[in-house]
């Protein structure tokens, strides 16, 4: 139920907010983005030195092309949702949302039934 909860809060908030671009989303200060431009920085570090010369140099390309090509799917997906942000916008309701967030009270949840008691 907690994790209910701060996906509804997240909703909330980019509803108040509007959708961010995919770009602003992907060059955040997350640790997950720190970590994945670091990794990047060190794969393309050891190309670039005497790495190369161990054999290694398809190991590094395979694994750079792992991270930016994630990247890529990664923004193209967001780019998807946010294409269609407004149609999510209409059909969800969110009043449903609100009394999960915990905004508003739960006299009136449509959930409650007397199966789910």
């Amino acid at each position: 139920m907690e994790k209910d909860k701060k996906l509804a809060q997240d909703l909330l908030r980019v509803r108040g907010e509007g959708f961010p671009s995919p770009l602003v989303s992907i060059l955040g200060t997350k640790r997950v983005h720190i970590l994945r431009y670091a990794v990047i920085g060190g794969l393309i570090f050891m190309l670039w030195t005497n790495w190369s010369d161990f054999g290694l140099r398809g190991f590094l390309l395979f694994g750079l092309g792992l991270i930016v090509g994630g990247i890529l799917n990664e923004m193209g997906f967001l780019k998807r949702i946010g294409s269609n942000w407004t149609f999510t916008e209409k059909v969800t309701n969110w009043n449903i949302v609100s009394q999960l967030a915990g905004e508003q009270d739960d006299t009136d949840n449509p959930f409650d039934t007397p199966e789910n008691s």
